[in-house]
């Protein structure tokens, strides 16, 4: 497992409300709990479980129209390897 997957599973272990965004090969994905949030956002996208790529065994790739429309209906953070939208209550709640 390489610094950064090992960083993202650091970051995933604890979250709890937002989702981290990373850009990997071309494609946004998010892995772990962020894979879950993006997925009651969106359930059409579709959760990959690969233990060899993810660092929590699940990520989600996010086409950028769905990134867009994230960032319009959330707050939303960037940093400097990754974009970090905070869940709403209401789905926090839903999540529980």
């Amino acid at each position: 497992m390489n610094d950064k997957m090992k960083t993202i599973q650091l970051r995933e272990k604890d979250n709890k409300g937002r989702i981290y965004i990373y850009y990997i090969g071309d494609v946004w994905k998010a892995f772990g709990r962020s894979a879950y949030y993006v997925h009651q956002f969106y359930p059409e996208l579709h959760i990959v479980e690969d233990d060899k790529q993810s660092a929590a065994g699940t990520h989600i790739s996010i086409p950028d129209e769905y990134l867009l429309r994230l960032s319009e209906e959330n707050l939303v953070f960037a940093g400097d390897d990754y974009i970090q939208v905070k869940v709403p209550a209401t789905l926090l709640c839903q999540s529980k």
